[in-house]
């Protein structure tokens, strides 16, 4: 696989975080503040701005919030600007704080325990040229609880202190995975490496650098206890360098459940600054599961922080592999994702434009790259959406055997790499859910063996309907993680697996909306005719038994079936047959 680094566009869009918020005065409140920097706006890893804090007036029901052209420019000018979260975009609140002589912007968020994140520039952060950054809520009320006694005084961008430390999500190692079956984390004798690359971002030699890393387990629904602790020591890093402190390997053998790595550092040297000398990454173990990014337990699907697509040109698919230790006799089940888009509506991109595909990778020549002619399309699923109206969605759906597109996919053998894509063709932007915080930047640069240790990578090329991954790319500084998780599932019935040969079944009409009728020619008699429907996520709603048949035609009734993806099977004592329709109200 040759891969290329290219410059990117997601919905909300990443930034790398800059240096330091620290607020000055009064010394009640000072030190160094943890925060986000905007997509948008002036660069702050140049940059020093120091000044007193003033909140925007601008003259509405909420005057913090900096919706509207601001009324206190005269307060403003030369000072910076303080702003509260809420009813319009980031950028125009910062454009309206400079238009006032601002000379920096913070923005705080609005909700307790929220944290901060990096604010997108949407349709006016171009125009934006002051640095703006965000603060959390409790933050944001110690400061505003300040300012009601005297002036807060605020330095922004890229100070240097004498000894200071750091980890960031870039830095730290992750598991190959964020979610991975645990059978076969087992018969793969998957072993976690925890480690750290420690940042010396002081004006000092930082020495006696300690990293300790401890992993608690805790099963789904329990409690969780600690089942690993080590300490690594650097003597020295040099300003402005990195060092890869790398700890003993850990074979997470307690199976299904959650594995939190927990990471802390310290030195020699007094460090200022305590929020970014901590970091945890997070595994789970699962059923049946495979996905490159975390999961999101509260909402049962992988974690996607934001969504991605390539800054220039539409046709794309978005990849990434995982390789099944054992596979013999299981499906290739079902795929979920997150799509979303700039054009008015998910209607716009169409039905079909978007396709979810699954390739055998065969490693003939064993050198871990990935070649185009070592691809073999074995299952895909054309997308229809449920609700067109919307513009973003997860979508969970069945994986189709190919060619027919009807069946599923039984997993021939053993030892096998799978990679799964999302591909687009259309002419709107349409973008993919990656996990940015689920970054696998030093894993990749030490210690990814094959392009299945790869976090992602996309194509925009096609050899016959084959992604042409002798030229692949990537962002440029990103290594996050595609949030599209991989369902593998037991091999159902004999009969199941068993194709019906001379038989023949049709829908219509598919789409269905209220009823819908299903004929059935079996060629041959039957003693026992059954139907099943399933939803996308493979939960059975609806099974119905006819005796002694040899052709048939059913009605069908979808009123109740929520507008999405189903999957009917017409089973036999002779074999089966499947059907993907879909149900629109």
């Amino acid at each position: 696989m040759k891969v290329l680094s290219l410059l990117f566009t997601c919905l909300t869009a990443f930034a790398v975080q800059a240096q330091y918020v620290i607020v000055n005065g009064p010394a009640g409140i000072a030190g160094p503040y943890e925060f986000s920097a905007a997509s948008f706006g002036g660069d702050l890893s140049t940059g020093v701005y120091t000044a007193d804090a003033v909140f925007v007036t601008d003259g509405s029901a909420n005057p913090s919030q900096g919706c509207n052209a601001l009324t206190n420019g005269a307060a403003l000018s030369g000072k910076i600007a303080l702003i509260d979260r809420g009813s319009c975009d980031f950028s125009e609140k910062c454009l309206h704080a400079e238009n006032a002589g601002a000379i920096a912007a913070v923005v705080f968020n609005h909700t307790a325990g929220d944290g901060t994140f990096s604010m997108g520039g949407a349709a006016l952060g171009d125009q934006v040229n002051i640095p703006c950054v965000m603060l959390s809520y409790e933050d944001g009320q110690t400061i505003r609880g300040e300012l009601a006694n005297g002036p807060v005084n605020l330095t922004i961008g890229a100070f240097k202190y004498p000894n200071e430390i750091g980890l960031n999500d870039q830095l730290i190692l992750n598991a190959p995975n964020g979610v991975m079956p645990a059978f076969e984390a087992e018969a793969a004798g998957l072993e976690v490496v925890p480690g750290a690359a420690v940042r010396n971002l002081g004006l000092n030699e930082a020495k006696g650098v300690v990293l300790n890393a401890t992993i608690d387990f805790a099963p789904l629904g329990g409690s969780g206890s600690q089942v690993y602790a080590e300490t690594g020591l650097d003597d020295s890093i040099e300003p402005d360098s990195a060092d890869l402190i790398a700890l003993p390997e850990y074979a997470p053998d307690q199976g299904i459940g959650v594995y939190t790595i927990h990471y802390a550092i310290e030195s020699d040297s007094l460090d200022p600054v305590g929020y970014n000398d901590a970091k945890a990454s997070q595994f789970y173990l699962s059923q049946n599961t495979y996905c490159k990014a975390r999961w999101d337990f509260a909402n049962n699907h992988p974690f996607a922080t934001n969504s991605y697509r390539r800054e220039s040109g539409t046709e794309i698919e978005i990849m990434s592999a995982f390789h099944l230790p054992i596979g013999a006799g299981y499906l290739l089940d079902s795929l979920e994702f997150y799509v979303s888009t700039n054009a008015d509506s998910l209607g716009i991109v169409g039905d079909n434009n978007i396709r979810v595909n699954v390739y055998n990778w065969n490693d003939a020549n064993g050198d871990g790259d990935a070649e185009t002619d070592e691809l073999e399309l074995v299952a895909l699923t054309p997308i229809e959406f449920p609700d067109p109206s919307l513009t973003a969605t997860w979508m969970k759906v069945p994986l189709l055997k190919f060619p027919d597109i009807e069946g599923r996919y039984v997993i021939p053998q053993d030892d096998m790499t799978f990679i799964v894509g999302l591909r687009y063709n259309g002419p709107e932007e349409v973008f993919f859910g990656v996990d940015e915080l689920y970054d696998q930047t030093t894993f990749v640069d030490n210690l990814a063996l094959t392009d299945a240790d790869l976090p992602y990578f996309w194509v925009s090329n096609w050899v016959d309907d084959i992604p042409d991954v002798d030229n692949t790319f990537v962002f440029t500084d990103f290594w996050g993680s595609f949030s599209t998780s991989l369902v593998v599932n037991e091999a159902p019935l004999a009969t199941e697996d068993v194709p019906l040969e001379n038989a023949t079944v049709s829908l219509f009409p598919n789409p269905a909306n209220s009823r819908f009728s299903v004929a059935v020619d079996l060629g041959e008699m039957s003693s026992q005719l059954e139907y099943k429907i399933h939803d996308a996520a493979g939960r059975l709603l609806f099974t119905r038994q006819l005796a002694n048949v040899q052709v048939d035609q059913s009605m069908f009734d979808a009123t109740a079936l929520p507008a999405g993806q189903y999957f009917l099977t017409v089973r036999t004592e002779n074999g089966s047959l499947h059907k993907g329709f879909t149900v629109q109200h």
